[in-house]
């Protein structure tokens, strides 16, 4: 009898999605499967000691870990993980982590662990480049190689790109927790002293947040009333997406004289900005901490 099976295949995804898996302080990012024939007259054995691309046709990393099709002519390896960077201390766990091409043409790498920011270029063992207030977690938005990277502990920006590392102090950054761009400004929320507020900056110059009366200028908007934080950012199809804790707000804006706000949703929202993904067109949230209150 021959049997059709795919076999397990490494595609390594330039995305990250998140809630990620995390047991020790090593960071596992998703993999996607890809199909290859193979046609043998039967399954032999599990083999676990080789990369699932080496092993022989006949031959499968984790029994447990297949699942037959619909017709049930043939089985194939469920997506899996694979290890990518370990840094720090095993008593510690990985926070966040950023992949991006710089401006050379690496890949850049930039992990957060216990409140320590590490790199690692083109799968090199990590280093470490700076550190940030204790317990603080590390959220960072690439835009043309270059990493705008934030807190959530309000510690001073800075932007990396596993080359050049440059703090952002006194240079009028909002002292936010998290960004997103749109396609030619730099938004940034989070601020401890204006919750509820959306930075945008001037259109083309991400770095300057100086609120000015031209049509390019840099201005900001006020989403709900004052002490009802943001919780979140997210840029898709041309709208600026805003989320609160029991809400989604909508902007659909060219500069500050025509940015119109709409409402998508007032009880579903969420209250970690790691817990929306844009994929595909489409903005993916996750309810954390049972905060979706149907």
């Amino acid at each position: 009898m021959q049997t059709n099976y795919t076999r397990r295949g490494i595609n390594h995804s330039r995305s990250v999605l998140l809630p990620l898996i995390i047991s020790v302080l090593t960071y596992i990012i998703p993999v996607r499967a890809y199909s290859e024939s193979v046609s043998v007259s039967r399954f032999g054995t599990t083999n676990n000691a080789v990369d699932s691309a080496a092993i022989a046709d006949d031959q499968a990393q984790d029994a447990l870990n297949v699942e037959s099709n619909k017709t049930g002519t043939g089985v194939r390896k469920r997506p899996g993980y694979i290890n990518t960077i370990t840094a720090g201390a095993a008593s510690g766990g990985v926070d966040s982590q950023i992949t991006l091409r710089n401006s050379a043409g690496d890949e850049c790498s930039i992990v957060s662990s216990s409140a320590t920011v590490y790199k690692s270029v083109n799968g090199a063992a990590p280093t470490q480049v700076t550190t940030l207030t204790a317990t603080a977690r590390l959220y960072c938005s690439p835009s043309n190689g270059l990493a705008y990277c934030f807190s959530s502990k309000n510690d001073i920006p800075f932007t990396y790109d596993c080359v050049t590392f440059s703090s952002q102090a006194g240079s009028g950054y909002p002292s936010g927790q998290f960004n997103t761009f749109s396609q030619d400004r730099h938004i940034v929320a989070g601020s401890t002293t204006n919750p509820n507020t959306v930075f945008f900056s001037k259109s083309g110059s991400y770095s300057n947040f100086t609120t000015a009366n031209r049509d390019i200028d840099p201005w900001t908007e006020d989403v709900g009333t004052p002490g009802d934080k943001v919780t979140g950012l997210a840029y898709i199809n041309g709208r600026i997406l805003v989320f609160k804790e029991y809400s989604i707000t909508g902007f659909n804006c060219t500069d500050q004289f025509n940015c119109p706000a709409y409402d998508i949703s007032s009880s579903v929202g969420l209250n970690n900005p790691e817990s929306v993904v844009v994929e595909g067109g489409y903005a993916w949230t996750h309810y954390w901490s049972g905060k979706h209150p149907a």
